[in-house]
């Protein structure tokens, strides 16, 4: 998605995440890259990004490891 779609798509999700979680205190977290999360976190407290930093095929074999 190109940033003004990814901004839109980030205003629905929280939108749904308002209607069900509280952003404030509620524990989220991102498996998502940079630019999906980007605009998501500014309004959520609590977050983990367990995968932040890896190259992409060390975030492959991660979530491989967490499925098995």
């Amino acid at each position: 998605m190109k940033t003004a779609e990814r901004r839109a798509w980030a205003q629905k999700v929280l939108a749904t995440l308002r209607q069900n979680c509280d952003l404030d205190t509620d524990q989220f977290v991102f498996l998502a890259g940079v630019p999906y999360r980007e605009n998501l976190v500014p309004h959520i407290r609590h977050y983990t990004v367990p995968m932040e930093g890896m190259d992409f095929g060390i975030q492959l074999q991660w979530l491989g490891q967490q499925v098995s």
